[in-house]
């Protein structure tokens, strides 16, 4: 279960942040936590390239299909 894959890989930090954050409804507060967490926005947009390179090429299917 993910759950559990969360609890096991990230231990009490988990069990903190989940007692921390709203399950239907987030917080709009930052993390309290012991640690500082330090993002790593390059890795984010790296991870997330998938969803424009899918829109740019629908886009130029859609064109080249109906516009042209």
């Amino acid at each position: 279960m993910k759950r559990d894959f969360c609890k096991r890989s990230l231990g009490d930090m988990y069990v903190e942040y989940k007692a921390q954050t709203g399950k239907l409804i987030p917080r709009l507060k930052g993390y309290k936590g012991d640690v500082n967490v330090i993002p790593n926005f390059k890795a984010g947009v790296l991870g997330e390239i998938h969803v424009p390179v899918f829109l740019a090429i629908m886009s130029i299917i859609i064109y080249l299909l109906f516009v042209r």
